[in-house]
């Protein structure tokens, strides 16, 4: 008995690592000049946010087909004057939407019916909101220019800041979270790391933040068990060791083309979006990730990636006016 669960691990490690190239399945090219940061897809939705273009979101229940469904674009009257907010990054708990909207804050959307999101609730404070995470009924946000503030939106209709740590001129990019740990990243500013005391919901801060600099612009942050995986610009892929969170160490680097933008990971495979390609990495070996595989597409840049159902997609920008998604099968 011991030896056949011996045989079935080797053999589900091997079939893992054997997923380790991508395959087209589809692409759907469109026109505009979107800002593009994060996307979502959920069953046969595509939930797109693109900056001043608004809130999209697309029917895929065919790949080879994308039909827009619904635009959400809302403005609010500031001093005589409209002003609409620009959809950043979302994140999504059951079918409730959590749509970072720039100036106009955080809203929470219900997509149950997506030709029509219907509003749950707001959080507006006059800075700009880009990213977000969400832990318990807490979200915590990441200001275009502002640093970190922590809302409680377990009454949609009073969501009240319960934290916040103002970082004058700092670009979020993504939040981590992992108590009593925060980890924001800042582009050219880094990354910031806040520690909290016990309770942590309590939300008070242990001591000053600490300051983790790499060489290059630390933009997309994921952390598996006490490694840290860093989209870091022109540098690539930066493995940190975060052993002891508020003094990260870099564990190694992985040169890839262009800017690495975002990462993701499933099982052993780590994926990395960097200028014209998509990486995929084996970390069976959590400190030294082994490259596996590079799809590389000519002039198309890799925003940012999705998996859903063992497809991957990945949106792109490729320049004049031109941007699109792709969909690939992992092989």
């Amino acid at each position: 008995m011991r030896n056949l669960l011996l045989l079935l691990t080797l053999l589900f490690s091997w079939s893992q690592l054997c997923a380790q190239s991508l395959t087209p399945l589809a692409e759907h090219q469109l026109q505009g000049n979107p800002e593009m940061t994060n996307f979502i897809v959920k069953d046969t939705l595509l939930i797109w946010p693109q900056g001043e273009e608004g809130l999209k979101i697309y029917n895929v229940a065919n790949p080879d087909s994308l039909k827009l469904i619904s635009t959400y674009n809302e403005y609010a009257v500031r001093s005589r004057k409209k002003v609409y907010g620009a959809a950043y990054h979302t994140r999504l708990k059951n079918e409730t939407l959590f749509l970072c909207y720039g100036d106009l804050g955080l809203k929470i959307l219900d997509i149950s019916e997506p030709r029509v999101p219907t509003e749950l609730g707001t959080y507006y404070r006059h800075h700009s909101v880009y990213t977000l995470s969400l832990y318990e009924h807490f979200a915590f946000l990441g200001l275009k220019d502002l640093g970190l503030e922590i809302v409680d939106f377990s009454d949609l209709d009073n969501i009240e800041m319960v934290g916040r740590n103002n970082l004058k001129d700092y670009p979020s990019k993504n939040v981590v979270i992992m108590p009593p740990y925060t980890l924001l990243t800042g582009g050219n500013r880094g990354i910031k790391i806040f520690k909290f005391r016990s309770p942590f919901t309590d939300f008070k801060w242990a001591q000053y933040p600490k300051d983790y600099h790499p060489e290059n612009d630390a933009n997309k942050l994921v952390v598996v068990e006490k490694y840290g995986y860093l989209a870091n610009d022109f540098k690539g892929l930066t493995v940190l060791n975060l052993t002891l969170p508020q003094y990260p160490m870099q564990q190694s680097t992985l040169k890839t083309d262009g800017r690495a933008q975002d990462l993701l990971i499933n099982d052993n495979i780590l994926f990395v979006a960097s200028g014209k390609s998509i990486y995929l990495f084996d970390i069976s070996d959590k400190a030294k990730p082994a490259i596996l595989s590079q799809y590389e597409a000519g002039k198309k840049k890799f925003q940012a990636l999705y998996l859903e159902n063992n497809k991957l997609w990945a949106i792109y920008d490729e320049g004049f006016r031109k941007f699109g998604v792709m969909v690939f099968d992992i092989m």
